[in-house]
């Protein structure tokens, strides 16, 4: 159940006797942009002795200090097993990294298949990664005007998250494409998600709002949406 502590924790209770148990979460989540409450997390997994894995897919780069994720901005590095993060987002390459111990490094270049048979990346992505990685910490102008775009959608959407992936939930799949391609005919790139991706009845699109958007670009979509 989605950010339900209460349910983790019966489940956590329920498995304490069936070996290592293992908490994965995304920091923000990639359908609606809601955020984890990662310090609770945290202090369940160390109650009950289980591992923590924390996706940041879609927070590198645009939350907590220099963009580093929400590990770092709740200061939980040490807290936690492993952090998962991509570079297709916010880097804007591609690829993924894992980071954990000099344990877990260890064994998942000895263990894990998809790692030891998949091609390392080529010389100019790992150029791209580190470029990307090394404007993070000079956006701060940008990240704070995300942050006021943010704003604007949350006056429309008071229920809107409060990070850059927000969604409007349109019941039925007819109904999302048509709303979609409805914006798009006004030239917004708004995608919608549809059933089984998601439960049926929760069909939605999902905006995903950028540093380079203007204000005047998120309001004109907010009205488009009316």
């Amino acid at each position: 159940r989605h950010n339900d502590l209460n349910h983790l924790e019966k489940r956590l209770i329920e498995t304490s006797a069936k070996g290592c148990r293992y908490i994965c979460v995304e920091s923000v989540y990639s359908t609606d942009g809601s955020i984890a409450p990662l310090k609770d997390f945290c202090a369940l997994a160390k109650r009950y002795r289980a591992q923590l894995i924390i996706d940041e897919a879609h927070a590198v780069g645009v939350i907590g200090p220099e963009g580093k994720g929400l590990i770092s901005a709740l200061e939980l590095e040490k807290e936690i097993f492993a952090m998962v993060a991509t570079f297709g987002k916010g880097p804007g390459t591609y690829g993924a990294i894992v980071l954990g111990s000099v344990i877990l490094k260890e064994f998942l270049i000895n263990f894990a298949r998809p790692v030891i048979y998949t091609t390392a990346l080529p010389f100019y992505n790992l150029t791209g990664i580190e470029c990307s990685y090394a404007l993070f910490p000079n956006l701060e102008n940008e990240r704070r005007h995300i942050h006021k775009l943010i704003k604007i959608f949350r006056n429309a959407y008071p229920e809107a998250s409060m990070t850059h992936i927000q969604s409007i939930k349109v019941k039925g799949n007819q109904q999302a494409i048509e709303a979609s391609q409805h914006l798009a005919e006004k030239g917004f790139d708004v995608r919608a998600l549809l059933s089984p991706t998601v439960r049926r009845g929760q069909e939605r699109l999902r905006v995903c709002l950028h540093a380079f958007n203007t204000e005047e670009e998120v309001k004109a979509l907010l009205t488009g949406m009316d």
